[in-house]
């Protein structure tokens, strides 16, 4: 059983939740805080890789979306985590193809209208993703055409 000071502190913490806005109020804990971060107009030459996003810190991948021009542009994710690394790498053209179209833990295809070249690929895992030291998302163009990522977006939790 917690002490009377303990108790008293979670009281007031679901006191805190109840009587304001859940999102407003999280990043104002002692050790972590929401980071949005959000990018536009990247140009990707043809054999080119560009670095989209990195954070050399600690926390949890919450989502990524990046949306660009080109469906065959390569876009990997690298984590690093309990002292292992996951690297993962798509297009947009290869979960399209897969019909991954909607949420299913990993990546999938928000958007494709080939129409007005609009492509974004979404990685929005079940649970946040841990990394303890980087996370970092970058853009490879094997194409013969340039590329542009129009825009990109993350959010991330980062331990202080």
């Amino acid at each position: 059983m917690p002490d009377e000071q303990t108790l008293k502190a979670i009281l007031q913490e679901l006191r805190d939740l109840k009587t304001g806005n859940v999102f407003g109020d999280l990043p104002q804990r002692k050790n972590w805080a929401y980071r949005p971060f959000g990018y536009s107009s990247i140009d990707v030459p043809v054999g080119k890789e560009k670095e989209i996003f990195k954070l050399d810190s600690k926390g949890w991948l919450i989502w990524a979306a990046v949306s660009c021009d080109n469906p065959c542009l390569v876009f990997t994710l690298e984590l690093s985590a309990i002292g292992e690394k996951y690297s993962g790498k798509t297009d947009v053209t290869t979960p399209y193809a897969a019909g991954l179209t909607s949420v299913n833990g990993a990546w999938w295809v928000s958007k494709y209208d080939a129409v007005n070249d609009i492509y974004t690929i979404t990685f929005s895992p079940y649970f946040p993703w841990p990394f303890n030291q980087t996370c970092r998302v970058s853009v490879e163009n094997k194409t013969a055409e340039a590329g542009i990522v129009t825009r990109a977006n993350f959010m991330v939790v980062e331990l202080k």
